[in-house]
């Protein structure tokens, strides 16, 4: 098993009804490979010597994840998040 890590970010061109993200977490809970995430604050850009890079203003949250690699490309693993994003 692998450990994924997805980035959600606050660029979408369209509202998502919580309809949408309650059945996208609800197949992610039943298939068995959720592993969590969380919303993400504005964070801080931190360096050991010399002046921080910039902060990632667009990612707002994450979702941990634990699949077999062949899930990953299989487009039927996919289907709910598609449906969230799909125009």
């Amino acid at each position: 098993m692998n450990d994924y890590l997805l980035l959600m970010h606050d660029d979408a061109t369209r509202p998502v009804p919580d309809a949408l993200w309650d059945a996208y977490f609800s197949a992610l809970h039943r298939s068995g490979v959720f592993e969590g995430g969380s919303a993400m604050g504005e964070g801080v850009g931190l360096r050991k010597d010399g002046p921080p890079g910039s902060v990632a203003v667009h990612l707002t949250g994450f979702i941990r994840i634990k699949a077999e690699s062949h899930l990953i490309r299989d487009h039927r693993y996919w289907a709910h998040f598609c449906l969230l994003f799909s125009g």
